[in-house]
């Protein structure tokens, strides 16, 4: 348990980064083709209503791009949200960023957001998409959370130590 808790607070900073819109998903977005891009800097910027990258959150440019994921949802009762996949995270950012997913319907008392990498399980011997849950609050129609990096995990070295190589994408679904 110990370790799948440093991989999920690893690899969920790791993949976080950049969003803010607002609007329903465009579902006649092809599924092989991005919903949105945008090309984050050190300044900081946003990808689409999601992920808010704060200022010098990224040492360098780095191109993100959004889609709907087409992979089965590990969440078929409770979401509230489309299943989203972001890539092209660098694997350590600095300060808290953002994530903020429109919802739809009611929620209950406790929402969350899930995220979700891909992970080696080593019982199974295969890869697979492992989820952690992040509690998250209503704001005007979206569930939001700040996620930040624990100061141990901010070198990319300390990382892949820890948990090999890092995958440079998330899945996100909100909760309730």
């Amino acid at each position: 348990m110990k370790r799948f808790l440093v991989v999920a607070f690893v690899c969920v900073p790791i993949v976080i980064s950049g969003c803010s819109s607002d609007g329903p998903t465009d579902t006649d977005t092809p599924q092989d083709e991005p919903l949105a891009t945008a090309t984050i800097g050190p300044a900081g910027g946003t990808l689409y209503f999601m992920l808010t990258i704060p200022d010098g959150a990224f040492s360098g440019t780095t191109e993100l791009e959004l889609y709907v994921a087409t992979e089965d949802a590990p969440y078929t009762t409770g979401a509230v949200t489309d299943m989203f996949r972001v890539e092209g995270l660098p694997s350590v950012f600095q300060g808290a960023l953002r994530m903020a997913l429109k919802y739809e319907g009611d929620l209950s008392e406790k929402s969350f957001i899930a995220i979700g990498q891909e992970t080696v399980v080593k019982s199974l011997g295969e890869l697979a998409t492992s989820y952690a849950l992040f509690e998250a609050t209503d704001s005007s129609g979206f569930l939001v959370f700040d996620l930040t990096l624990p100061d141990e995990y901010r070198s990319a070295a300390t990382l892949r130590g820890r948990t090999g190589e890092l995958e440079d994408w998330i899945n996100s679904v909100g909760l309730t």
